[in-house]
């Protein structure tokens, strides 16, 4: 009975996994994916915009969350109170997503609503009324929500090492902006880069949907023609982190700590190189091993992690709170000399695969996350279906390519240490 239930469960899976997304070339444009299967009760569109920060400098760092957020609050055809009763009625949930290399929106429903919501998705996109009451309240919870982080050590300490890890880089602008910047941000000021972002920047749609492609494709054809890339348009690719080729250590102080945090980066393979998938594998492998030795072994601490960036240009991060930093930061070295001489188990690997697996299957069902990936797998690899691609490498994966890549990567670590002032 369980073996059956089990074949149910992964027939079940496969169904989302390998449904392939189409591309509609011809009713709106090379950047569209439509993922359709007839089982969904629930639709998402995502809407990206590439660049992220190399679409920003610092003294207009946060505009493109500011203009996100403005836009729910009303366009010509839709008034605030109209979106509220979307959300009651259709089940409209409204997503937004900042990132170094991106920005994304997403717009969910009930199936059976989804084609109201695509409406209503490219009016807020194309004739917001961004109204002032609305975005100076938008203003100031993004000015508390930036001033929050520096009051809160695990947020601050990032900050802090990204202003040096970041320094001459198009990262080094937050996607979330700084007090400054957010401040002097205009209602101008968004409308003509939300025409930048529409219209002249590489826009990349994400439909996941339970209703067949002829249904709404006349919709999508009429609604989304504003949308456009720049025939000019290059492939958006950072340069590479400044590196002064050693380990460094910076010291921060911040009052009434209790205890130390350290925070460290260090270069690993670009998420487009061939060497992300060990990398990505590797720094999980490292984080449970991170965690035993600390916590376990030497009762340094309750929080100790590493992990791989998802980044165009990228790295590797490695965290602990701890009354000990230094005994911390000596260990961290003896886990990452082990890794690079000795390597790692297939047993790690196993472990881990399954994780991932799980996770991946799980991710599928959701149409949020599955519109979210389609579309950023398109926007970064170029194909829909990366992540399929990416979990067949992932069970093939063997433990002399991801120490390969340890034994490359792991040096030059940039640590900064927060402690009490």
């Amino acid at each position: 009975m369980k073996k059956t239930v089990f074949s149910v469960i992964i027939v079940f899976f496969s169904f989302f996994v390998y449904a392939k997304p189409e591309i509609l070339t011809q009713s709106f444009g090379k950047n569209l994916i439509y993922d359709y299967s007839k089982e969904r009760e629930i639709s998402t569109v995502t809407f990206f915009f590439d660049g992220g920060s190399m679409n920003c400098t610092k003294e207009n760092a946060g505009i493109e969350k500011f203009i996100l957020e403005a836009i729910q609050k009303g366009s010509k055809k839709y008034s605030e109170s109209d979106i509220n009763l979307f959300s009651d009625r259709y089940g409209l949930k409204i997503s937004v997503t900042v990132n170094y290399d991106y920005s994304a929106i997403s717009f969910t429903s009930f199936s059976s609503y989804f084609g109201e919501v695509l409406r209503l998705a490219a009016d807020l996109l194309q004739n917001p009324l961004f109204p002032e009451k609305n975005v100076e309240i938008i203003r100031k919870n993004m000015i508390e929500t930036i001033n929050a982080k520096s009051k809160n050590p695990d947020e601050l300490i990032w900050l802090k090492l990204n202003d040096w890890f970041f320094r001459e880089h198009q990262y080094a602008g937050l996607p979330d902006g700084y007090v400054e910047s957010v401040s002097k941000i205009t209602v101008e000021d968004m409308r003509q880069h939300l025409k930048f972002l529409t219209r002249e920047n590489r826009v990349v749609v994400s439909v996941v949907t339970g209703i067949p492609r002829k249904v709404l494709e006349p919709v999508i054809k009429e609604n989304f023609s504003f949308l456009n890339t720049a025939k000019e348009w290059k492939k958006s690719i950072p340069a590479d982190f400044r590196s002064i080729g050693k380990d460094t250590i910076l010291f921060e102080k911040k009052e009434n700590l209790e205890t130390s945090y350290v925070a460290c980066k260090f270069n690993l393979p670009s998420v487009t190189d061939d060497a992300y998938g060990a990398a990505r594998l590797g720094m999980s492998i490292l984080s449970k091993r991170i965690y035993e030795t600390l916590r376990t072994k030497h009762g340094l601490t309750y929080a100790a992690y590493m992990g791989a960036s998802d980044k165009k240009v990228n790295y590797g991060v490695f965290y602990v709170s701890t009354t000990y930093p230094d005994s911390a930061i000596s260990l961290f070295y003896q886990e990452m000399n082990k890794a690079k001489t000795e390597g790692v188990s297939q047993r790690e690997i196993d472990d881990l695969r399954n994780i991932y697996e799980t996770s991946f299957y799980m991710g599928n069902e959701k149409s949020e996350e599955k519109s979210f990936s389609n579309g950023y797998n398109f926007m970064v690899y170029g194909d829909a279906d990366h992540d399929s691609k990416f979990m067949k490498r992932v069970s093939k994966m063997k433990p002399s390519e991801i120490t390969d890549v340890l034994k490359k990567w792991l040096e030059n670590y940039q640590f900064l240490i927060l402690r009490k002032e």
